[in-house]
């Protein structure tokens, strides 16, 4: 047991150095800034998940599952609607970043219209803020790592094992999301040499 005790702290020791060199803080709890998505917060939550069947849902699925084939573009150089769930790629953005999408549209080739003046930046950021709500906690914690401070960081992230967690993620600039993919046909049954 003291071998364990040993090996975390000396990890921990490590990170707050790695963190340090990075110039990041080295061990930042939770921040509750005004003006961010708080997925924390279960009013804005409500709010937002009211928002998001209004506006958003229609193209980004009930489920936060968004339309088949959005990673591809199409023969008239359009692209679909990605999913907000944590399969899609909302979590690599700030909050900031998000916003800005919301309010200003996605940009060319996408259909993601533009919701100043139909939202205020409180009701984008309470869509925002539902949408964080349903990732995992560990997607939650490498999302906030890009806002400003690390702010938005969940209140789980008060245990020190969640804390080294929150360090591991926030030195790497965009967390490996990628799905693990079954072995091929030919290679099941097969031994390994």
């Amino acid at each position: 047991m003291k071998i364990s005790m040993h090996l975390v702290l000396l990890m921990a020791g490590v990170l707050f150095i790695v963190g340090l060199a990075l110039g990041t803080p080295p061990l930042n709890l939770p921040v509750r800034a005004t003006g961010l998505a708080n997925a924390d917060d279960r009013t804005q939550i409500a709010h937002g998940h009211r928002l998001h069947v209004q506006y958003c849902a229609s193209c980004h699925g009930a489920r936060l599952q968004g339309q088949f084939g959005w990673r591809v573009r199409a023969a008239d150089g359009r692209m679909k609607a990605p999913p907000h769930d944590a399969s899609g790629h909302m979590h690599e953005h700030s909050d900031a970043e998000l916003l800005a999408t919301i309010q200003n549209g996605a940009g060319v080739g996408i259909d993601m219209p533009r919701y100043a003046g139909v939202l205020s930046d409180r009701d984008a950021m309470a869509i925002i803020a539902y949408i964080k709500s349903t990732w995992p906690l560990a997607v939650r914690i490498a999302q906030a790592a890009a806002n400003p401070d690390r702010a938005g960081m969940p209140k789980a992230v008060l245990t020190p094992e969640l804390a080294v967690a929150q360090l591991c993620l926030a030195s790497q600039k965009r967390p490996n999301t990628a799905p693990k993919l079954p072995p091929t046909d030919d290679s099941v049954g097969k031994s390994q040499p």
